[in-house]
């Protein structure tokens, strides 16, 4: 594993991390609930964003490309 994909990978298990903690002392979409909407929408937001910017990029080429 090279450093770039070491350094993408701490921010998620530290997400992991953190979900696996609030979902420990209570229901975590009760949590989502309580807060205000602009809030949550800022949150699905930071998510969206970090699964685009973290997200799988360049696929793989077909198998019978250089045929």
């Amino acid at each position: 594993m090279d450093s770039v994909t070491f350094m993408h990978a701490i921010p998620a298990i530290m997400f992991l991390v953190c979900i696996q903690l609030l979902q420990r002392t209570g229901s975590l979409e009760r949590r989502l609930k309580q807060l205000g909407f602009p809030l949550r929408c800022c949150l699905y937001s930071m998510f969206l964003i970090a699964v685009v910017l973290f997200g799988v990029d360049g696929g793989a080429q077909f198998i019978y490309f250089q045929f």
